[in-house]
């Protein structure tokens, strides 16, 4: 109840600042960040102020760090990190209080979290000046394990959707690694979360066929063991009792596994992974098998089987000759729709329509 009259007093407080700011020298992005930090730092949040790269003076917008300490006697070199948009943080501000509330009271966190509320990252038409500026700042990356947090309000379910990779500035494909998609998985499986994976098969974000995400592809870009989800309207229940789960659970994520060459399927209680070799074996035996049962048994049996072998005989070149000239064709292609795409949403499926296509 505190944090809710606080939450309207602060709604209250945005809106006079707002009205104030055409008199003033301050931007409403700086007002927003102000409005922000003034909040968590009468809840006694202990909030940092992180100037944005290139500026000097906090009369320009800045990011603001949440920090709650491992609170065991025991050192954990890992530690989580959970990105969100100012821009969005105000619509959400009583889930985030109740949230910090929750962490506050329970004193269960065995590592070091950290909520990042960027400034001037809301959407793929700004620099991510935020997002960038707290990548340069931190010096253990591999042991950061980094949630982004974005909104997207095109996605109108209200369950957990997962964003696992991404595509970086060169167009090279990024994938974040199984140990980070085992956690985030595992913690919705054990708060009831229905959840879906964008995208479905992961080897499309390792070829850099999406791009779903340009703050988590920055991420990842910059080494840090990442992954995204997404909220909106229609799943902020879902996505806070995330949040809660996997700050307040001893899930283990193991840094000191890297792995990106992999696949999973989604099961009822369950996720199975496979590593990418193991999956693309079992992808051409199957293909084999179903071929061999459609086709091959005809080249065996039948009136016609010496007919069939002499006419496969004749044109069985070209068959490799259509995956070459297919292959040739896609490389250039994907760089041409990444460069379309880059900055702009695109379903998973589109995508690939669009690529295949051209090709």
């Amino acid at each position: 109840m505190k944090n809710r009259r606080f939450s309207a007093f602060l709604i209250i407080f945005f809106l006079l600042n707002t009205v104030f700011a055409q008199t003033s020298n301050k931007s409403t992005a700086t007002i927003t960040s102000d409005s922000l930090f003034f909040t968590f730092d009468q809840l006694g949040l202990h909030p940092k102020k992180q100037l944005l790269s290139g500026s000097l003076s906090p009369d320009f917008p800045y990011n603001i760090i949440v920090p709650f300490k491992n609170n065991t006697n025991k050192f954990y070199e890992n530690s989580l990190t959970i990105l969100f948009s100012q821009s969005y943080s105000i619509q959400y501000i009583n889930e985030f209080l109740n949230l910090f509330e929750y962490l506050q009271s329970n004193q269960i966190m065995h590592f070091d979290i950290s909520f990042v509320f960027t400034a001037n990252d809301q959407n793929a038409t700004h620099s991510l000046s935020g997002t960038k500026t707290y990548a340069n700042s931190i010096p253990k990356k591999n042991k950061t394990f980094v949630l982004c947090l974005d909104y997207n309000e095109n996605h109108k379910k209200d369950t957990v959707l997962i964003t696992p990779g991404g595509r970086t500035s060169t167009g090279k494909g990024s994938l974040c690694p199984r140990s980070v998609m085992d956690t985030t998985i595992e913690t919705c499986y054990s708060a009831n979360l229905p959840f879906s994976i964008q995208g479905r098969f992961l080897p499309l974000y390792r070829l850099g066929f999406f791009n779903m995400s340009p703050r988590l592809s920055h991420i990842l870009e910059e080494e840090f063991p990442a992954i995204a989800i997404t909220l909106n309207k229609e799943n902020e229940q879902a996505i806070f009792s995330f949040l809660e789960n996997l700050c307040a659970q001893s899930l283990e994520w193991d840094s000191t596994t890297s792995e990106i060459h992999y696949s999973v399927i989604k099961l009822p209680r369950h996720a199975v992974f496979f590593s990418e070799r193991a999956y693309i074996v079992l992808l051409i035996l199957s293909a084999a098998i179903t071929l061999f049962l459609s086709f091959g048994l005809s080249f065996i049996k039948g009136a016609h089987s010496y007919i069939h072998r002499k006419e496969f005989a004749k044109s069985w070149p070209i068959i490799p000759i259509a995956v070459l000239i297919t292959a040739i064709f896609l490389i250039p292609i994907q760089k041409i729709t990444g460069i379309i795409t880059a900055t702009s949403y695109i379903n998973p499926i589109s995508f690939l329509l669009l690529e295949t296509s051209f090709a």
